[in-house]
């Protein structure tokens, strides 16, 4: 604790004082109401004074209001549950005797060590520094919660304020702090301005982490609440106003938040940006924000296309195999164009499917069309094989030769049949070379689960797979969707094979589409 004109700061301990009161509550409401116990006043600087929180113990809906109402609410009722269990419960309730006897013991047995840091103003350690050390070793605050002290101390708040005005403006941020938690919790949101999944709790603590410019690597696992915590201290140093501190300090806080959920909601920042943030470097959402906020809006239009021209830096002309870095890249962004250029002002790419998926299986460089090379070994997996293959086939010998063939254990004849039913989509996929099944025009992203699932199959049993699973809610992307329902090609001749005709509408399509990014 620390002496405060007006009473104790209380540093650690908050639950357990909280606890107590509660429990003096339960026990001047059902036992004690003739004569009630004195209770001791307890003022939070983020929810007000105690009789204000008292309120919702009982209220189960305003209790959902936010996270220390809850918390309030649930120790209550397990307060209750202990003193007057349930009927079909085995204890029993508590009688009188055992009241008074438990009163008695929790007035005058139960007590609080507790330290003054002060100690006769010998140490100038802060409040905060303090509160880490007393918290080594067990369950840590994080970087957020430390922060969130820091703007709503009641010290930043001049004491010849009306008090009212203080209350609403620490009432102001801590219900922006809320808001901003409540939008994170939007998956679309958070995966489009993370980039990736990075499992920050709570996330709004990445938000900080932009602002602290944060490296990727760094040893102090609490770096972004000391750069805040400088910042205080040296305000402070310079005996500069805190309460106009804190507005300026908070309001840049809240205005980059501002700022990514105008980029969310604008469909073109939210794809180019979206894009770039995939693109994994650091301190990228911070340069972001620095050029946004010093650029004109066409200036800053201009940068996001450099940065993607920049990320794969591509001619059109260039072949790219699979392999390539660039394959991946420019078959993302592809999907991605795809969806901004979209009419409909709803439709766009969901990076929170992209980076869910790529984080729980990984995604794939897909060959459309393969050449399937492993003859299956085991008898069951041979005629597995061979009815997904006779659904595909057209040549009607050939389907009648697959479905004649009943010798499943005679390697010799397998093989035989297996090289040409492989001869026969080779002969029609008119992928002549073998560096032509690696070209970007018979590449296409898909989740690393469906793909090594199905292995190197024919383009048609991919096609129905994929179908399949896109049916089955499945996320595909746009792009492959519609190379296997062949979408790119004017006059489809056939289902069954990717042609040269496909493949040639295929990359024309891609070309056509980044032409803005590349100057094809």
């Amino acid at each position: 604790v620390k002496q405060s004109e007006d009473g104790w700061r209380l540093i650690d301990g908050q639950q357990r004082l909280t606890s107590i009161k509660l429990i003096l509550h339960y026990l001047n409401k059902n036992f004690f109401y003739a004569n009630p116990l004195q209770l001791y006043p307890i003022n939070y600087e983020t929810r007000g004074k105690d009789e204000e929180w008292l309120t919702i113990v009982e209220d189960e809906k305003r209790a959902d209001d936010n996270i220390d109402y809850t918390h309030i609410y649930t120790v209550y009722q397990a307060i209750k549950k202990w003193f007057n269990p349930d009927t079909n419960s085995e204890k029993t309730p508590k009688d009188s005797n055992y009241i008074s006897e438990f009163t008695d013991k929790l007035l005058n047995n139960c007590k609080f060590i507790w330290y003054d840091i002060d100690q006769n103003g010998q140490n100038n350690d802060s409040e905060e520094d303090v509160f880490i050390r007393l918290n080594v070793g067990k369950i840590p605050l994080t970087n957020s919660e430390l922060i969130k002290a820091l703007f709503l101390n009641s010290s930043n708040f001049a004491k010849d304020k009306n008090e009212k005005e203080i209350r609403l403006r620490q009432l102001e941020i801590s219900t922006q702090w809320d808001n901003i938690e409540q939008e994170l919790a939007d998956d679309e949101f958070w995966y489009f301005i993370n980039g990736k999944e990075n499992n920050t709790r709570p996330r709004i603590e990445y938000l900080f982490d932009v602002i602290a410019k944060k490296p990727q690597k760094v040893g102090d696992k609490y770096y972004t609440f000391r750069y805040f915590q400088t910042k205080f201290e040296e305000n402070e140093c310079n005996n500069g106003d805190k309460l106009e501190f804190v507005n300026r300090q908070w309001g840049s806080v809240f205005n980059k938040f501002l700022t990514f959920k105008e980029w969310f909601n604008d469909k073109y920042y939210y794809h180019l940006i979206g894009y770039l943030l995939c693109m994994d470097y650091e301190d990228k959402v911070a340069i972001l924000l620095d050029e946004f906020t010093s650029s004109k809006k066409d200036e800053f239009r201009h940068k996001l296309s450099e940065k993607i021209r920049n990320s794969i830096k591509w001619d059109g002309k260039e072949i790219v195999y699979y392999g390539d870095f660039k394959a991946r890249r420019i078959l993302l962004l592809h999907n991605v164009e795809t969806m901004r250029n979209q009419e409909d002002r709803t439709s766009r790419f969901s990076f929170f499917q992209y980076i869910g998926t790529k984080d729980q299986k990984g995604w794939d460089i897909e060959h459309i069309q393969a050449r399937a090379e492993k003859i299956p070994e085991k008898e069951n997996h041979r005629k597995e094989w061979l009815n997904e293959i006779k659904g595909v086939i057209t040549d009607e010998k050939l389907f009648e030769e697959i479905e004649n063939f009943a010798d499943l254990t005679d390697n010799e004849k397998y093989k035989k049949l297996f090289d040409k039913v492989n001869g026969y989509f080779e002969q029609n996929s008119s992928l002549t070379e073998e560096d032509e099944e690696n070209m970007l025009s018979n590449l296409a992203l898909l989740d690393a689960s469906t793909n090594r699932g199905y292995g190197n199959e024919f383009y048609p049993v991919k096609r129905r797979t994929i179908l399949e699973k896109d049916k089955n809610g499945v996320f595909i992307p746009v792009c492959t969707k519609k190379v296997f329902m062949k979408h790119y090609t004017d006059e489809v001749s056939n289902m069954t094979f990717w042609s040269k005709k496909d493949r040639d509408a295929y990359i024309e399509d891609i070309k056509s589409v980044l032409k803005p990014y590349f100057n094809i």
